[in-house]
């Protein structure tokens, strides 16, 4: 059985790929390129927690909720997905057809 590392790299490549069944535009990859690296630049990645890190010293550890939220370029949360079982995840086709509609 593959690592979960590799099936994450493996699923990148073929999302990155414009390939069905995603169809990922060639723009809306590039600007997740551009905005990961914007991220990284601002340092905000070494803030993140980790696994074993307890935020604001609370007394015991609590898993991160897998959250995806579709903001509009006002800020305006349009569609949220937030559940407890990590592994109950959105398609990345919902995700997709959620921007294409706040693109029109």
């Amino acid at each position: 059985m593959a690592s979960l590392h590799s099936r994450l790299d493996e699923f990148k490549k073929a999302f990155e790929s414009g390939a069905p069944p995603n169809n990922a535009p060639r723009e809306a990859i590039e600007k997740m390129h551009r905005t990961t690296a914007k991220l990284k630049a601002s340092g905000i990645e070494e803030q993140a927690l980790t696994v074993g890190d307890r935020a604001h010293d609370e007394p015991e550890y609590r898993l991160p909720i897998p959250a995806r939220y579709v903001v509009d370029k006002q800020g305006i949360i349009r569609a949220a997905d937030v559940n407890a079982e990590y592994a109950i995840r959105p398609e990345p086709s919902e995700t997709l057809r959620q921007l294409r509609m706040l693109t029109g």
